[in-house]
């Protein structure tokens, strides 16, 4: 069993969010865009229009588009509760405030 749990990685929180450069955003889309049009190929039938097809590259998974390291980052659990949470008491209000108005007639 000690085995086992040695093998597990400590938990890691994500990294903080960064804000972006505007200039950095539009060569990020820009990029994309780029890749998107040299993924697509454009075939044509014997007596239609030309058609996109598929690609014939192979689907890559998350993990490896967004870092070498193959980490994963986990909410922790807490984080998650809170979020319950306040997403619990903002429709709790919206419901209350409902009924409000519609006491009221409006």
């Amino acid at each position: 069993m000690t085995n086992y749990f040695s093998t597990l990685r400590p938990y890691t929180p994500p990294l903080a969010p960064s804000s972006y450069n505007h200039m950095d955003s539009e060569k990020i889309v820009q990029d994309f865009f780029h890749q998107v049009e040299t993924k697509a190929m454009i075939m044509s039938t014997i007596d239609g229009p030309l058609a996109p097809a598929t690609t014939t590259t192979p689907i890559q998974s998350i993990m490896d588009e967004l870092d070498d390291t193959n980490v994963m980052h986990m909410t922790s659990v807490l984080r998650k509760r809170r979020i319950k949470m306040r997403k619990h008491k903002y429709k709790k209000l919206r419901k209350r405030t409902r009924a409000l108005r519609k006491k009221l007639g409006k």
